[in-house]
This record gives structure tokens, sequence and C-alpha cells, in this order.
């Protein structure tokens, strides 16, 4: 399996070469003689750009294909009629973009004339080339790992995984703590039973790669640790399957289809298109959600700086994606820097020590 970034590279070299290419077809005299010989297209302007003018039009054709491109980056295995349709849709999303940039009179537009010529182009070569690239679905038995920083959990999602297990990656320091309920029978490598330790966490892009993995299997203490989201990357840039117990489930995006101990990680949710109106939507959202409350909010705000004279926003710091932060912001309801010396605490009722009901 070739590596996240080398398959991310050829891919890209790959769409920007053959953008190129068809620009060029484009403005070559034999194809320019071609369309002046067509009647429904003969009076398109067939004097292609020299110099300058002409650098500039193959930069942009570049640069709005490969953006466009950009969900195929990822090292995925695919069927040959996954990649065709896959890298099809991808042009045709290009082509619209280059289309709604020459409605204006950019001075880096592309003429109409050369729209028609590499859209066929690009509709046959692209997709030729993903098909070439793309890492084929193999018929191997598949090939799991488990990572973790917890022997017992190691030990029993073990049982639990349906794929041949080639070992596992955890830290040397979890052997050592003493928090361990039951001693795990340790073989001379550091393997936990029958398990052989292919080394730490750190060596997860490694053995990804050097044992062609399919599966990843996570058995983290705590899902809410950089390890952990760490772990999940490497799992997105590889292009390889991760699962999780259902006990934690809660904490990541999962399949609702998944019946069993573990559960699929949904490691890419969105794609581009979904991403940006999704984005757009909330920033539209919440624009209009705060012009429309913004008079309860000056009420609040008023209410919570009269009480005690102290800030009215309460800043805390959550966790994103892959382990991510992200600041949020709400109305501060306790006194001011109740954190300070005992940090972020939680409710008995919500540690589970006090039956809500």
């Amino acid at each position: 399996m070739n590596g996240g970034w080398r398959y991310r590279a050829t891919s890209v070299f790959g769409v920007a070469v053959l953008t190129a290419f068809a620009v060029g077809i484009a403005n070559s005299p034999t194809a320019q003689t071609i369309l002046a010989s067509i009647p429904a297209v003969s009076t398109l302007s067939t004097d292609p750009p020299s110099g300058a003018e002409g650098f500039i039009e193959v930069a942009t054709a570049v640069v709005v294909v490969a953006g466009a491109f950009v969900p195929l980056y990822k090292p995925r295995p695919r069927r040959i009629l996954d990649a065709v349709v896959l890298a099809q849709k991808r042009v045709a999303v290009a082509l619209l973009a280059l289309s709604a940039i020459g409605y204006f009179d950019y001075t880096y537009r592309l003429p109409r004339a050369t729209l028609l010529v590499i859209a066929p182009v690009l509709l046959v070569t692209l997709p030729a080339w993903f098909v070439w690239i793309r890492r084929r679905p193999t018929t191997d038995p598949e090939r799991g790992i488990i990572v973790g920083d917890n022997p017992e959990e190691i030990d029993r999602l073990a049982a639990d995984v349906d794929v041949p297990l080639l070992g596992y990656l955890c830290p040397t320091i979890a052997f050592d703590r003493p928090s361990q309920s039951t001693p795990q029978p340790v073989v001379a490598d550091g393997g936990v039973g029958g398990l052989t330790r292919l080394g730490g966490l750190s060596r997860i892009e490694d053995v990804l790669v050097e044992y062609d993995v399919d599966t990843v299997v996570l058995a983290f203490e705590h899902t809410d640790r950089a390890e952990f989201f760490g772990a999940l990357d490497a799992c997105y840039e590889h292009g390889v399957d991760a699962k999780v117990h259902r006990d934690h489930a809660d904490q990541v995006l999962t399949s609702g289809d998944d019946v069993g101990t573990l559960v699929d990680v949904d490691v890419e949710p969105w794609d581009v298109q979904d991403y940006v109106l999704k984005r757009g939507f909330d920033l539209a959202f919440s624009t209009f959600g705060l012009l429309a409350l913004s008079p309860v909010i000056f009420v609040i705000a008023a209410a919570i700086k009269l009480d005690d004279g102290g800030s009215v926003l309460y800043k805390q710091e959550r966790t994103a994606v892959f382990g991510e932060t992200f600041d949020v912001y709400k109305f501060r309801s306790m006194i001011e820097n109740a954190e300070a010396g005992t940090g972020a605490t939680i409710s008995d009722e919500d540690e589970g020590g006090v039956d809500p009901g």
C-alpha cells in the first residue's frame, strides 16, 4: 500500500500534468482548425492565447481542476467503475467552476472554445489516471492490528475481532501501570497473550504501510486523548478502516448499521461539497439567529454584568475532529474563575455516583 502522502503527491501531479496537457491540446493549431470547421462552434474565438495570457490560462485550469479533485487524493481501495464514476463527477465539478469563472470578463478566464475541447479530454484521461494509480481492493484475507494504551482492553478486544490480527501497538509504559486489575500474560517481546507487539504508538504509520493493514481496532483507556485521535488521523491518511468498542461509540462518528461489540468509525464523514454546504448553512443560520435574538442576548448580558460586575462570557476548550481543539463561549452562570483552583470537574450525577432516578 502506498503511503498517504506518496499517493496524494502522485494524484496531484497527474491531475496537474493532464490538465495542462488538455489545455495545450485545446490551444493547438489542429484543434483550433477542427473547431473552426464545425458550424455550431465556428463563431467562437479560435485565437489561442500566448505568452503570459497563455500561462495564466493554464494555471487557472490546473488550480481549479486540482482543487475539484481533492476528495480523490485520499488512498482508498476502489473498483474500476467506482474510480471512473468518481473522477468524472470531479471533472464535471471542475468544468462547472471554470464555466462560472468564464461567465465574468476576467483576464484569467478560459475561452469557451478551450472549455469545449478540454471537457472530453479530461473526462477520458483523468478517470484513466485514477484507475491506474488506485488502490486495488485486495482479494487476500484482511489484515488487522490493535492500537491502544491499555493491555487489558487489547486482550479483551482481540477475541471480538473478525479479521486476522498481525499484532498490536502499545507503549511499553502501559505494562508497568499498577492500576491493572488482573496481571496480563506477557511474552518475551512484550506481547499480550498470543499477539505480537509491533512497537509503540509512534510506529503506527510505518506499520500500516509495512504490513499493508486493512483494519485498525482502537483499544484506548480514554478516547478523548491526543493518542486516540492521532491513531484515527493515521487511519484517515492511509485509507484504513477503524473500529472501536461499542462503549466508546458516543465519542466518534460511527456507522448506524453496526451490530456487535465493535463498531466502524466513519473517518471521512464529509465530502468537500457537503462540508461547504453545511458550513454555509451554519454561518447563515447562526448569523440570522444572533440578529433575531440580539435583544434577548443584550438583556442577559446586562443582567450578568449587573449581578457581580464580572465577565459576561465563559470560555472553555472543547475537542473537535481528530483531537483538534476549539474555544466555546457561553453566558457565565458560575462565579468568575470557579475552576481556577480545582480545574474542570463534573457532578456526582454525571460521574455515575448518584442515581438520577
